[in-house]
């Protein structure tokens, strides 16, 4: 098989896929207008990112699929959205 440069490398796209559900269903439930939409979404990926990183940086990994710590990425972007919420909803 060729190698093809404008592949997504697996890892990254669980990590895309996962972290756009948790800011879309996070819209869902709790969004009101394409602003929110526009919030949540990159909240939620930089949140996936941010688990990953403290993740591999600590050594510490419940549910590792690939290379990617399941749990501890979607805990941290899950907190990352309930934040960004309430500093949202404090500012209105």
């Amino acid at each position: 098989m060729p190698n093809l440069p404008f592949l997504i490398p697996p890892f990254l796209l669980l990590s895309l896929l996962l972290a756009s559900l948790y800011g879309v269903a996070f819209y869902f439930i709790f969004g009101r207008g394409w602003l929110a939409l526009g919030v949540y979404w990159p909240v939620a990926l930089i949140g996936f990112a941010l688990g990953q990183i403290l993740s591999k940086l600590f050594g510490f990994t419940l549910l590792l699929v690939g290379s990617v710590s399941v749990i501890e990425a979607s805990a941290v972007s899950l907190l990352a959205l309930l934040l960004t919420r309430a500093v949202w909803r404090q500012a209105r």
